[in-house]
């Protein structure tokens, strides 16, 4: 395992090391220029980096109250506040701990 400054060394210039599985692997990243990624706190859309398919949604869980955090959404009126939705890649590659909710059709 490289240290931190090892690690950024072996980036081209302008990316940045990203540890996507812990203490194995990394990927060399564009900066997110401060956007907030997935599941962190928000208070609305435009902290979200909505190139990766992110705004801010309403968290209702059971039993807990509910928060405001960046997730993915199909459909912009979901989103606090207004959604750049001509800014979102086409594929949007998810890191190892997001959890993806497919889409399931009832026959």
């Amino acid at each position: 395992m490289l240290a931190g400054s090892d690690r950024e060394n072996q980036c081209d210039a302008g990316l940045v090391c990203e540890e996507v599985v812990p203490g194995e692997m990394h990927v060399c990243r564009p900066p997110s220029a401060g956007r907030k990624q997935y599941n962190e706190d928000c208070n609305s859309s435009s902290e979200c980096d909505v190139t990766r398919g992110l705004c801010c949604i309403m968290q209702r869980r059971h039993r807990q109250k509910p928060r405001k955090s960046c997730g993915y959404f199909k459909e912009p009126l979901v989103c606090i506040g207004p959604v750049a939705t001509d800014q979102i890649r086409e594929f949007v590659q998810h890191t190892a701990g997001e959890k993806r909710i497919g889409v399931y059709r009832l026959h």
